[in-house]
């Protein structure tokens, strides 16, 4: 693919989208041991890339409203780009926000290695792979689309602050123990949720917003970053596919600053972290008032900015080890006679569409227990991307709040732009102290989402902060 020849002090920048929103029927994330298929569409999907040039160094970030990416296809995609483009693999971002409305792309589940899980059950594993393949395809098209379309431009950078759209999710009850607060009505709970002390921790009030503006004074490409689980919608319905808030706060920016403009959305580490308040009784999470309010608060930035130079981009790679939990043998054993007895997935006879709790949890706990027997370490991936002042952060999986934060607090960038969610599924990362408590993050029986040994944020804030310190 010819393109122009690179400056050595220009930058430049390109967008695109694509739609890949799903047929009805297919398989929605956020919950497991059932099929629970696509019936109402809010929101139309899309597939989002911006790539940036400076000096003959070119970095991709690849987005789309989907729930969670695994290595195998953030591996499949960021080759691909490579193929395509010339990217180098490491120069190449992909990360997912988490909505749990939409499909997943990938078995996050479920490894593959797990045997009798029949092919017309593959959701049970976590994905549909004829979905897969469409939403890769049309992430591979959209980041060649922005490769295509890179163009002189200005980059601006800027935040405010909202502490009313995301709350920690982590109650502690009087017992000590953990709870996840959910929504209350003020007439069946007229005193609140009086078991529960205090919330464990904090959250990220940042509202960041990096522009890239051409030389018609357009505005081609803005990064959005908050932080806040995209479960509006899922905590009303079950069947309803919807983009979120991200959804709803790109399509907000895209129809204050024009069609051009390419809105990719960086969800930060909200492995904690809900959008609704934990003491707010007949609180109604409402995906698009969250987007409105979001969409205000990114005007009032954007009529702040300026153009701020950037001398140079650079981008890097850390790999950590990290200790894969062992399951208790008590644990073990009677996972591994569940399967025994159930080879393939028993149904509860109530609801013969759910799996039975019993099964999907040995089957949970046996597939952390393949992966660890092939390694002992999760290999982690951080990856780093410097434009200028401003820094792209992904960390796979659902690192808690507490690790942004003090990302963020030792970084030498201006900006912080923390993605979650990003080349791999590592599950949830929790502080140590943590752990004691338990909860649903943080699960003594290992699955793919709870499966990473204490000490693991704390090692991962190191080598990042490490890492942003090395970069020019």
């Amino acid at each position: 693919m010819q393109q122009a020849k690179p400056s050595k002090t220009l930058l430049r920048a390109g967008a695109a989208m694509i739609d890949v929103t799903p047929p009805a029927g297919t398989h929605l994330g956020g919950t497991w041991g059932t099929l629970r298929r696509a019936e109402t569409l809010a929101d139309r999907l899309y597939a989002r890339a911006l790539v940036v040039e400076q000096g003959g160094r070119t970095l991709c970030y690849v987005t789309a409203d989907l729930e969670i990416v695994t290595e195998r296809w953030a591996t499949l995609i960021r080759r691909e780009i490579q193929t395509r483009c010339g990217i180098p693999v490491a120069d190449c971002m992909v990360s997912l926000p988490q909505i749990h409305s939409v499909p997943p792309l990938g078995n996050f589940l479920l490894g593959d290695e797990m045997p009798n899980v029949p092919p017309e059950h593959e959701y049970l594993r976590g994905s549909q792979t004829p979905y897969c393949e469409l939403a890769a395809a049309a992430m591979i098209e959209a980041a060649v689309q922005a490769f295509q379309k890179l163009e002189p431009v200005e980059m601006a950078h800027g935040r405010a602050l909202r502490d009313d759209l995301a709350f920690n999710r982590r109650g502690i009850r009087r017992d000590g123990t953990v709870c996840m607060p959910w929504l209350f009505s003020s007439q069946e709970t007229p005193l609140g949720p009086t078991d529960i002390l205090c919330l464990e921790g904090p959250m990220d009030p940042e509202v960041g917003v990096v522009t890239f503006t051409n030389q018609a004074h357009q505005i081609v490409a803005c990064l959005l970053h908050y932080t806040c689980h995209p479960v509006n919608v899922f905590a009303r319905t079950a069947h309803v596919l919807s983009a979120d808030w991200p959804g709803a706060w790109s399509s907000g920016v895209q129809a204050a600053v024009g069609a051009q403009c390419v809105p990719l959305v960086v969800n930060g580490c909200c492995g904690n972290i809900n959008p609704w308040p934990s003491f707010d009784p007949d609180f109604h999470p409402d995906h698009r008032r969250m987007g409105r309010e979001l969409t205000k608060t990114t005007r009032a930035i954007l009529k702040t900015l300026k153009p701020v130079p950037v001398e140079g981009i650079s981008a890097g790679v850390r790999i950590l080890q990290m200790p894969l939990k062992v399951a208790a043998a008590e644990d073990r054993r009677a996972a591994e006679a569940m399967l025994e007895a159930f080879p393939q997935p028993k149904w509860q006879e109530k609801n013969p569409k759910q799996v039975e709790w019993e099964w999907m949890d040995a089957a949970l706990l046996i597939s952390v227990e393949q992966e660890r027997e092939k390694s002992p370490d999760y290999s982690y991936e951080i990856q780093v991307f410097k434009i200028g002042p401003v820094a792209l952060i992904g960390l796979p999986g659902e690192p808690f709040v507490e690790g942004q934060l003090a990302i963020k607090s030792d970084s030498p960038a201006a900006l912080n732009l923390v993605a979650h969610c990003a080349n791999s599924y590592a599950g949830y990362i929790a502080p140590r102290a943590a752990y004691a408590r338990g909860g649903h993050e943080i699960r003594d029986k290992p699955a793919q989402w709870a499966k990473v040994a204490p000490g693991g944020l704390e090692r991962l804030v190191a080598a990042t902060t490490e890492l942003l310190k090395e970069l020019p």
